[in-house]
Order: C-alpha cells, then sequence, then structure tokens
C-alpha cells in the first residue's frame, strides 16, 4: 500500500486531525493529561489522531473495525492492575501501571485475533501508523509514523525506569 502513509500523514499534519479534536464528545471525554478524545463507535474513544488515522485504516479495508476496546481511564488502569495482582498475576504480561498505559492516552485498542479487522491491521497496521504489540496479540498501539509524533501525541517522559515505552503499554 505505498503513498497510503504519506497521504495519511500529509492529512493529519494539515489540520484533519486538528478539526478532530475539536469535535465535543458528550460529556466531554479527556485524558488525565487534558486531552479531548474523538468517538470512534460502540462507546469507544480515541486520541484524535489516533482517531484519525483508525478511521483511515477502515477506508482502507473497506469495512468497519470491532473494536473491543480503545481508552481507558487510569482509574480502570489501577484496577485492572490490581485484579491482576489479586489474581497471583497470572502470565507473563502484567499491565502497565497507571498513566503509562497507552489506553491511558487513547492510543490503544483491542481487535479480536483471527477476524477480518485483525488480519488487515495486523498486515497492513503500520501504513496507518498502527502496531500490534508482541506480547499481546489483538493489541494496536497507535505510534504514528516516525519519533517526531512523540511529542504531537502528548505522552508521559517515557526514558525513566519502569516504563514500557513503545509497544509495551496495554
Amino acid at each position: 500500500m505505498p503513498g497510503f502513509t504519506d497521504k495519511i500523514t500529509s492529512q493529519i499534519m494539515n489540520g484533519v486531525g486538528a478539526k478532530l479534536a475539536q469535535k465535543k464528545m458528550s460529556g466531554n471525554m479527556k485524558t488525565e493529561k487534558g486531552v479531548e478524545l474523538t468517538p470512534i463507535g460502540n462507546g469507544q474513544a480515541l486520541h484524535p489522531l489516533a482517531a484519525h488515522a483508525l478511521l483511515e485504516a477502515q477506508k482502507g479495508a473497506g469495512f468497519q473495525f470491532n473494536i473491543q476496546e480503545s481508552f481507558r481511564s487510569e482509574d480502570e488502569q489501577r484496577a485492572r492492575l490490581d485484579k491482576y495482582f489479586a489474581a497471583g498475576m497470572p502470565g507473563n504480561s502484567a499491565p502497565s501501571r497507571p498513566g503509562w498505559s497507552r489506553h491511558n492516552q487513547g492510543l490503544a485498542i483491542h481487535l479480536e485475533p483471527g477476524q477480518q479487522d485483525y488480519e488487515f491491521l495486523q498486515q497492513n497496521g503500520q501504513h496507518f501508523g498502527w502496531v500490534e504489540d508482541e506480547e499481546s496479540p489483538g493489541h494496536f498501539d497507535f505510534v504514528g509514523f516516525d519519533k517526531e509524533w512523540e511529542d504531537k501525541l502528548y505522552l508521559p517522559d517515557m526514558t525513566e525506569e519502569g516504563s514500557d515505552y513503545y509497544g509495551k503499554g496495554r
């Protein structure tokens, strides 16, 4: 799919993402960092740039994705982490601490592995700024298209010890 990345980057950089950011959600749903989220349907919401990139991916696929999960508040993240520890830390991948999950920033989604939307994003997501987490099938992170995107996404400083930089936050 050559050309999609350039087209998406151009659209977002030329204000399409900014226009999406101006959309209001009922209740003005925002991340803890103050970024207003953009609704993506089915009660789900994402960071405006991630929402636009997901919309473009759906257009490229020719169908709407069945998003299982997207934004999650820091309180929801804390509850998820507490449940993990209460269960005796099953599995090999702990949930990120509150504020460190890409879900808390509106920059992650879950799709059902084996479904058509999952297969499409797994094979083509990089053309739209989405990558699958190697440790968590079905978990996709919006990382943009290059390192410069980090500033545009308002990410926390993930250089300190214990961070779960790109692709590790669930």
